[in-house]
């Protein structure tokens, strides 16, 4: 079997495990304007842990677009005559060959 299906199913059985035995365990959770009684926990941590994920792969995503831009702005034509030939030919852009 491959090592990923190995890991992705022992995860999945440790989840599976974790709600099993937190099944009777419940809370009220309040949002101010609304009180859910008697949610159960995985429920609610399940919850929080979709919201992380929807909150935070938008950033992941804009941060990589930033990070591409920058670096297209700094090796534009104009910086590349200011980097020395010898740097230049470290990280493969300039027009001598690679040692």
């Amino acid at each position: 079997m491959p090592w990923k299906m190995i890991f992705f199913l022992l995860i999945v059985f440790v989840i599976v495990l974790f709600i099993f035995f937190n099944i009777d365990t419940s809370s009220d959770i309040s949002f101010g304007f609304v009180t859910y009684h008697d949610v159960p926990i995985f429920i609610s941590l399940f919850l929080a842990f979709t919201a992380g994920v929807v909150i935070t792969i938008p950033m992941i995503l804009l941060g990589k677009g930033r990070k591409k831009r920058e670096a297209k702005k700094f090796f534009s034509k104009k910086t590349r005559k200011e980097i020395p030939e010898e740097i230049l030919s470290d990280i493969g852009e300039g027009d001598e060959p690679r040692k």
